[in-house]
């Protein structure tokens, strides 16, 4: 008899212990990510970045994608105009002092074909080049869906974008 109690008050013991067990979840997803600076300041034709989604300890890497860019005071999608290529002049190389002449300099120039506005894929860095120029001044507001292993969520007006007149 003895032995059968204690098979059975071993038995219990492992049965408790596997039905307190549980999976631990994959990864977190935190309903705090945001950008420290808000608003954002671009100048019109100035190259500018900002720093990256503050992600509250969300599991990296965290994948960014771009909803939708609106005017903020009509409230109208203009996501196109941020996203449509336009040519810029960039430079090929470094300008050093043996560049002694125009002729030189303009060597080191190029046309090129690039979006105004990028948000970086990992991380949400912002991202504007040259080609800002083309973007009226004003503010706007941005919409990102962010992923990562636990899941994915929508942040709507993630941020103001004011483009600034140069």
């Amino acid at each position: 008899m003895k032995m059968y109690n204690k098979i059975l008050v071993t038995a219990a013991i492992l049965l408790a212990g596997f039905a307190g067990c549980k999976k631990s979840e994959t990864g977190f997803l935190s309903d705090n990510v945001f950008y420290r600076s808000n608003p954002i300041v671009a100048e019109q034709g100035a190259v500018t970045y900002s720093a990256p989604l503050e992600v509250d300890g969300s599991t990296a890497p965290l994948k960014v994608k771009l909803l939708d860019v609106r005017d903020k005071a009509s409230g109208k999608s203009v996501i196109d105009s941020f996203l449509k290529e336009r040519e810029i002049t960039t430079f090929l190389g470094e300008i050093t002092s043996l560049d002694t002449s125009l002729e030189m300099i303009n060597k080191k120039l190029a046309k090129k074909m690039v979006k105004p506005f990028n948000v970086a894929e990992i991380g949400g860095r912002l991202e504007f080049s040259a080609a800002t120029k083309y973007l009226a001044p004003g503010t706007y507001e941005i919409d990102l869906q962010i992923d990562n292993v636990k899941g994915s969520r929508i942040l709507k007006n993630a941020c103001d974008i004011v483009i600034k007149e140069q």
